[in-house]
């Protein structure tokens, strides 16, 4: 049997490759390929759940008049690093619908290699083993990589930056000191709670050698540059969390334990583990740290455990390090807890519209185990063609246009289509622009898996009510995300159809009296690399 861990003294990566090495990057590899074929495969539109990604149309204009004293301007506002990535993929694939989700793979790919390399220095390649294992059936790491969620990259700069410190405290490289500067740099600027999680990259330096004068001084000028816009906005930024935390308090008290397993899968049952003694105190002081951090700042404004992506791989190595201790039990156990996390869930074929007996997630929708291939970004490009052509066009929406539940309307899936030029009324807190009829309206029919939302914007039903009462819309097109769960597309009466445009899947509603005869096909709105492949599925 491989030693699990390196003799005293001995360099932690001079240890030969075996059987724990080859056991890590197995799954590390399969957890990867997973994820590309989510990505690769999924026909859902990007989403925006922290709202961070505000600046992505203009990040595309910049980008497309090549207009770098733009980027300059979005590279200098906090999370415009991000927004302008996220651009640049989404261009260079031609607008393909996985390109604004490639940047997705790197950042899972680092937070994996990350984590068995920190591991492995520390204990030796079965602790890396555990580790990797470990990090990679936790739901709060795969399933939150394959979104845009910004608390991916931020916890993918910080193991970069904690293994570049840990493998050389004195930091006497160049390029490792220039890669530690721009994992600071970047992580500062992404969003503000960089400022409670950079700090980490210097833990190696808590008592042990620490780089000299010069890199230290180089090193506080980025941070200082980097943090200086976020610090500029931090009043408005504490003011919203505070102003949202009675909702957070009155939406759930307490961190529930089914949410804490959906966060942190099998590995939750076995985090004991991590109070047993460390091979490295590096673990154990980064584990701690993450933890007192994510314990203050949910006290604080009270937000979601999920906010808290870090977590994942610190607990991770705190319980592969315990493990480790059980000899060949440990990494093997961490394993077994892999195999059962991923592979019965991430293994199984896409789904689609369905309106038969399905099984598992309230609304398919947004479940992330596996790609998605009903409605989305096709479906919605068809309809939009088909309704509003080269017309000036608002679209009230309730939930969201991509996904019931939102966090937004649905405005970085149309900017990613090019359909910058739509207006929306967003209907969420009870109405939207007055005196102005919209062409087309969304809606969600879902009996279980939105309540939550519902609870968060009481208002929103009522006024998609009225609207639809007051302006006699009349019902376009449905499909079934499953049997209790449809999404609903209406159209104002004064709106002229052509059915030749509509989608193929789901089930056209507006009588046939009502929708034009087929005529010559007319220019669809201005769109930046349009999202294709939509597919029949053979539906009504």
């Amino acid at each position: 049997m491989p030693p699990l861990a390196n003799a005293r003294g001995a360099p932690p990566l001079a240890a030969p490759l075996g059987l724990w090495d080859l056991l890590g990057a197995g799954m590390a590899a399969v957890s990867l390929a997973l994820h590309l074929r989510f990505v690769l495969l999924d026909r859902r539109a990007p989403a925006d759940p922290g709202l961070y990604l505000k600046r992505v149309g203009e990040a595309l204009s910049a980008l497309a008049a090549r207009d770098l004293e733009a980027l300059g301007a979005l590279l200098a506002e906090v999370s415009g690093w991000y927004n302008v990535l996220v651009a640049l993929s989404h261009t260079l694939s031609d607008g393909a619908p996985w390109g604004a989700r490639l940047p997705t793979v790197g950042w899972f790919a680092l937070i994996l290699l990350t984590t068995g390399l920190i591991a492995r220095r520390a204990g030796g390649p079965g602790l890396a083993a555990a580790a990797v294992g470990l990090c990679a059936g936790m739901p709060i790491v795969t399933l939150q990589a394959r979104t845009l969620w910004i608390h991916v990259p931020e916890a993918a700069l910080v193991l970069v930056g904690l293994a570049l410190t840990q493998g050389d405290p004195r930091l006497r490289a160049p390029l490792r000191l220039g890669a530690v500067a721009a994992c600071l740099g970047l992580t500062l600027s992404l969003r503000p709670s960089g400022l409670a999680w950079a700090p980490l990259i210097a833990l190696p330096w808590w008592a042990g050698p620490r780089p000299r004068p010069a890199a230290l001084l180089g090193l506080a000028l980025v941070a200082a540059l980097a943090a200086a816009p976020t610090l500029q906005g931090l009043g408005t930024y504490l003011t919203a969390k505070a102003n949202a935390r009675a909702g957070y308090v009155e939406r759930m008290p307490f961190p529930e334990l089914s949410g804490l397993l959906q966060l942190f899968g099998p590995a939750l049952a076995i985090s004991a583990a991590s109070l047993m003694p460390a091979h490295s105190p590096l673990l154990h002081r980064f584990a701690l740290a993450v933890l007192a951090q994510s314990a203050l700042l949910w006290a604080t404004f009270r937000a979601g455990f999920d906010n808290f992506t870090l977590l994942g791989p610190a607990l991770a190595l705190a319980c592969a390090s315990g493990l480790s201790r059980l000899g060949a039990a440990g990494p093997t156990l961490a394993a077994l807890i892999w195999a059962a996390a991923v592979l019965p869930t991430h293994l199984k074929p896409p789904r689609g519209e369905d309106r038969g007996l399905t099984l598992g997630y309230a609304t398919e929708i947004k479940d992330l185990h596996r790609p998605w291939q009903g409605y989305g970004a096709a479906e919605v490009e068809a309809i939009i063609s088909a309704t509003c052509g080269e017309a000036p066009c608002r679209i009230a929406v309730n939930q969201g246009i991509f996904e019931p539940g939102g966090e937004e309307p649905g405005r970085l899936g149309l900017t990613l289509l090019g359909l910058t030029e739509l207006g929306l009324s967003d209907l969420r807190h009870g109405g939207g622009r007055r005196g102005v009829a919209p062409q087309l309206a969304v809606d969600w029919g879902c009996a279980v898996g939105t309540r939550g939302w519902e609870a968060r914007f009481p208002k929103a039903a009522a006024a998609f009510d009225e609207l639809v009462r007051t302006e006699g819309m009349l019902p376009l097109w449905s499909s079934y995300l499953r049997p209790d769960c449809a999404v609903r597309w209406w159209v104002h009466p004064s709106v002229e159809v052509q059915r030749g445009r509509m989608p193929t899947t789901g089930a056209v509603k507006l009588p046939d009296g009502h929708l034009a005869q087929p005529v010559a096909p007319r220019r669809p709105p201005p769109r930046r690399g349009p999202i294709r492949g939509q597919k029949d599925e053979g539906r009504p």
